[in-house]
């Protein structure tokens, strides 16, 4: 299941479970918990599940630098 049909922008939740966040994120476990005991993400605990606020995932998207491509050797 693709993260665009978890997440349908005419009813886009606030809050989603911390994989669909981390698949956003593009990254493991180990570093979406990274992010989130660093503050650079916030999530919350419901009844032992994490959840992550998707508005912090798009912050924290938007903070990081462009990507630059270095040009490739002939």
């Amino acid at each position: 299941m693709q993260t665009e049909e978890l997440i349908a922008p005419t009813q886009r939740n606030r809050y989603v479970p911390r994989k669909v966040a981390f698949s956003i994120l593009g990254v493991g476990n180990t570093k979406g918990h990274d992010l989130i005991n660093r503050g650079l993400i916030k999530a919350k605990k419901l009844d032992g599940k994490t959840i992550v606020e998707l508005e912090s995932v798009e912050a924290f998207l938007n903070s990081l630098p462009d990507a630059r491509m270095a040009a490739r050797a002939a």
